[in-house]
């Protein structure tokens, strides 16, 4: 059976739609009942496939005589004025049924208990030195972010006063008769393309609402959208009337649809807290079962890279927890595949099954307003398919990355980033999104100018390797008229170009090492500063680059040969056929290519161990 879920303008909201219509298929067969469903991007909607059939999920829904409760229900600690009713002979129960139906079988959660756990788990990680008891380690649940969202953060918790609470009352209404009613109307609206919403709407407005006896809440049949899932959900509302103006009123949504919008926020959303701004990040299916996306996400959210990143997220750069953000993602993806594909025994992983990872960002302005949205492709590095081996290259590809820009800190000892720290995410961020190569070299050279720069008061700077910067090319192009640079990485077929870069490293990177950080009186060899701007300068006119690569060969070998006079010491040797590989380069590729390639792979390490840390 195939259901489907329009995509309107509104992506995020379509998304978590879609998942939570998923996860209330996955949710009411029996567990043994082979049910398997699929999300499939189709461009203008969501297919959402069953592989068990709509009879048998009816009658099953009849025999239960309810819906399962897919929505947890998520109460606050008493305020100071339901404290005093208490005192006053109210009971906790009756305070509490705002947010917990009577007799409520779904996900229950206590807010301010799971807060304290988290606050506790994070002073304890935050220890310095500390000792810690066997047994005596606190661990929050992965999940408390979504929570803290709502409750806490994204418009001081305005979601859980009256929108979130509706939901959970309007679903929990339906019970018997009315629950298979229900799933009646929601197999309709959600049977064909474009959704009969509307009809929903007014089939539950004047046949539902009037029927349901239920005295524990004021059930409605819009509630007010929250730009939490829905972010097109801004206030403001033009009226076609003679006198136009905008209207402070919220716009309303039909409830059915924001119950499955927040279901899918809890399953697969990625809140993060940029000071007063926030940012949420959820994966786009292409082509996944919504077991295998929730568990890619969880993966995400109980790593403790995705842990501490949501712990340190206050602390960054917008541009930073970008990229962060969606390289942990894809870290836990890859890992999730791996984990897979050795539990199945299947030959490789389709990595395509993701199509982008979103972050869409939120400005504070008296609250958070929707301000712009933001489509991560899936990393250009990332094979298509994988098998295990792939799948764990690509996983060590990913760490080092996150760990390269995790260094990335400012300027001591507050490391408040300056405007070098921001220049090196802006290409980083590009490639992230666009998958361009050309993004990459130019992150490639920004950083190798800034670890060159930062080399002895910055001992903590990650590596950029050789190795690094190779892997990382794109596995294919956006654009099939793009030229593939992958060929002049290959030493075998361009050796002439590799001796070059590799006696740009030796008297850039390799001797500012020597001589200013290790500080090594034997090393006669000197540091050539400004050598990557000198041979850029010119990048663009074939001629005048060469005449500079030329220059800079010139007083390399005329100083190799000096030096080994003096103390026997030699370095690499560029041969008389090594600048002939490079015209060859430029005639194919182009000089600014060329120049580009040359100074990035001159500037990347090659060496490890301690001195590359």
């Amino acid at each position: 059976m195939n259901y489907f879920v329009d995509k309107n303008t509104d992506l995020m909201r379509s998304t978590f739609v879609a998942v939570g219509l998923a996860e209330l298929l996955v949710r009411i067969p029996a567990a043994n009942s082979g049910q398997d469903v699929t999300i499939t991007d189709m461009g203008s909607c969501y297919q959402i496939h069953s592989a068990v059939p709509l009879e048998t999920l009816s009658a099953q829904v009849q025999e239960a005589g309810t819906l399962p409760a897919i929505l947890p229900a998520i109460f606050k600690p008493l305020t100071a004025k339901e404290k005093k009713l208490t005192e006053e002979g109210t009971s906790k129960e009756n305070l509490l049924l705002k947010y917990v139906p009577r007799g409520y079988r779904g996900v229950t959660i206590d807010y301010g208990a799971e807060k304290e756990t988290y606050e506790l788990a994070r002073k304890a990680k935050s220890k310095k030195n500390s000792t810690r008891e066997e047994g005596a380690v606190v661990e929050s649940s992965p999940d408390y972010p979504t929570w803290a969202h709502l409750c806490s953060y994204f418009g001081k918790g305005s979601a859980m006063r009256v929108g979130y609470p509706a939901l959970v009352h309007t679903w929990h209404a339906h019970q018997g008769d009315a629950a298979a009613a229900l799933w009646e109307l929601i197999c309709s609206t959600f049977a064909d393309f474009p959704n009969a919403s509307e009809d929903a709407r007014y089939t539950w407005d004047t046949q539902f609402l009037p029927h349901l006896d239920y005295p524990d809440y004021a059930l409605s049949t819009d509630i007010s959208t929250s730009s939490s899932v829905s972010p097109s959900a801004v206030q403001g509302v033009s009226n076609a009337v003679g006198n136009s103006a905008l209207s402070e009123n919220p716009l309303k949504t039909f409830w059915l649809e924001m119950y499955f919008a927040f279901t899918g926020f809890m399953e697969v959303a990625l809140p993060y807290n940029l000071g007063a701004d926030v940012t949420t990040f959820y994966p786009i299916p292409r082509q996944i079962s919504i077991r295998r996306l929730k568990d890619m996400v969880h993966e995400h959210r109980k790593s403790g890279a995705g842990r501490s990143l949501y712990s340190y997220s206050n602390k960054m750069s917008r541009a930073k927890l970008d990229i962060l953000a969606t390289v942990t993602f894809y870290r836990a993806m890859t890992e999730h595949l791996y984990n897979a594909l050795r539990r199945e025994q299947r030959g490789k992983a389709d990595l395509r099954s993701i199509s982008g990872f979103v972050g869409y960002y939120y400005k504070n302005i008296a609250t958070q307003i929707p301000f712009d949205e933001t489509v991560f492709a899936r990393p250009a590095w990332l094979p298509l398919e994988a098998d295990t081996d792939q799948l764990q290259q690509a996983a060590n590809v990913l760490d080092e990355h996150r760990q390269l820009i995790e260094r990335i800190r400012g300027r001591a000892p507050k490391y408040q980033l300056t405007g070098s720290e921001l220049a090196l995410f802006q290409p980083y961020r590009r490639y992230l999104a666009l998958g361009n190569v050309e993004d990459w070299i130019a992150f490639t050279i920004a950083y190798g100018f800034y670890r060159f720069r930062h080399m002895p008061d910055q001992p903590g700077l990650r590596h950029l390797s050789d190795s690094l910067f190779k892997d990382s090319f794109p596995m294919t192009h956006n654009q099939p008229d793009r030229m593939d640079f992958r060929p002049i990485m290959d030493p075998e077929r361009h050796p002439g170009f590799h001796r070059i870069a590799e006696a740009i490293n030796q008297c850039t990177v390799y001797a500012r090492y020597k001589n200013d950080v290790q500080r090594d009186s034997t090393f006669r060899f000197k540091t050539r500063h400004g050598l990557g701007d000198d041979l850029l300068r010119n990048a663009h006119n074939p001629s005048q680059f060469l005449a500079d690569l030329a220059h800079f060969i010139h007083d390399y070998q005329r100083e190799s040969v000096s030096v080994k006079a003096d103390t026997g010491k030699d370095r690499t040797v560029i041969q008389p056929e090594d600048l002939q590989d490079i015209t060859d380069l430029i005639a194919e590729y182009g000089s600014k290519v060329v120049a580009h390639m040359l100074v990035a792979s001159g500037y990347t390490t090659r060496f490890y161990g301690k001195a590359s840390e």
